[in-house]
């Protein structure tokens, strides 16, 4: 019998090459289209995050007619501490009410059993952030990428706590009849990532250690620049929750200035929420 063989082709070195070169063209092609959607798909959830803070913060409004302190303390020298920050008290309206109870949030922390205050709570995490869940600079508390507004005031870091014209601040109790600008003129919460400290959701350990919780807009604390700053991995800039509930993307290149009295900044004038200066465009 005659045995047939059939003959086997393989690629030459030119149709070789041109396949690789043809999947090196895709892949470079669709690898900033990935890049594109993976980061809007960030973007979507850092932004719901912060619409549900501000849903909480509503909530929370609607029960106390004031929005939470941004932490209690009697004492206002620096060293006093530590305090539940202003974001505990929103655990009941972000389906964290068995964490709320477990904290006593009532009274002043005991930190001899630490393992609550350092849950990772995912409404409170932005995606794009690469800060771990726990931080060693703040305590190895459980991480947040979220601050509340303090005002145009820099934190002080040694003395007194004093009040502030944002938010949260020692023994605050702002309620909407205080914002004087404007509930969409007014920042409420902003974004920290791990480029500026990032931030803890638990506690203030001390006056003089507000940034675990909130943040200044000063000008000495422009968006992505020094440690506690607003800060984000959102390319140009950084989303807010606004007092009307909305988020907006504001850029790091917002207007800011040094002039505080009366504050002659946008980002300082959307920061201070009575300071009666009007507010142009911002955002993009």
């Amino acid at each position: 019998m005659l045995s047939h063989r059939r003959s086997t082709r393989g690629f030459t070195l030119v149709e070789l090459v041109t396949v690789t070169a043809t999947i090196s063209t895709a892949l470079s092609l669709a690898f900033p289209a990935m890049q594109n959607a993976r980061q809007d798909a960030r973007s979507r959830v850092c932004t719901n995050n912060l619409k549900q803070i501000g849903l909480a913060l509503h909530n929370y409004h609607d029960v106390y007619a004031t929005f939470p302190p941004g932490w209690v303390l009697k004492e206002s020298e620096a060293k006093a501490g530590p305090s539940f920050a202003w974001s505990t008290k929103l655990l009941p309206y972000v389906d964290e009410a068995p964490l709320y109870n477990d904290l006593d949030v009532a009274n002043h922390p005991s930190l001899k059993s630490p393992r609550d205050y350092r849950k990772d709570i995912k409404v409170l995490r932005c995606p794009a952030d690469e800060s771990p869940s726990k931080l060693k600079n703040r305590g190895g508390f459980g991480t947040s990428n979220y601050v509340g507004n303090y005002g145009v005031e820099l934190i002080p870091e040694e003395g007194d706590a004093e009040p502030a014209s944002g938010f949260f601040f020692r023994n605050s109790k702002i309620a909407m009849r205080d914002v004087r600008d404007g509930t969409s003129n007014t920042i409420m919460v902003g974004e920290r990532g791990a480029a500026t400290g990032a931030a803890i959701w638990s506690i203030v350990r001390s006056n003089g250690q507000a940034e675990d919780a909130v943040a200044s807009s000063n000008d000495e604390k422009k968006i992505n620049t020094v440690e506690g700053a607003y800060s984000s991995k959102h390319e140009g800039g950084t989303y807010f929750l606004l007092c009307d509930g909305s988020v907006r993307f504001i850029s790091e290149t917002i207007n800011s200035s040094d002039k505080l009295d009366p504050p002659q900044g946008t980002f300082q004038r959307l920061a201070n929420r009575n300071d009666g200066q009007t507010i142009g465009d911002f955002g993009n």
